[in-house]
């Protein structure tokens, strides 16, 4: 074999093997569960769940709302970022509400 070749099935094993060593980390479990939109039974906690999924994501909008806000120049864009910015915040502070008044869990 060829120094090159094994020098490429390397790296690309390394590649795989983290891959693969991420994907038994508990934040890939929970990222999976999140945007497999299965938050598991129907019992009293699906509600807890749901809100907690629903402040991530609207925490990863906000974010992603954040950058265009350094990134673009169009003003319709800037509009829009700036809203989901305003929204997003108003509804997880509604949500957390909720949570702490059916949970009493402020997380």
């Amino acid at each position: 074999m060829s120094k090159l070749l094994v020098i490429s099935l390397l790296i690309i094993s390394l590649i795989i093997g983290l891959g693969i060593g991420y994907m038994i980390t508990p934040e890939y479990a929970k990222q999976s569960a999140m945007h497999s939109n299965n938050l598991g039974n129907a019992d009293e906690k699906y509600d807890s769940r749901f809100i907690d999924a629903m402040i991530e994501h609207h925490e990863g909008a906000i974010e992603m709302a954040k950058d265009a806000q350094l990134k673009t120049k169009r003003p319709e864009i800037l509009n829009l970022a700036r809203e989901i910015i305003k929204a997003q915040e108003k509804e997880i502070e509604m949500m957390k509400e909720w949570k702490q008044k059916w949970y009493g869990d402020n997380k």
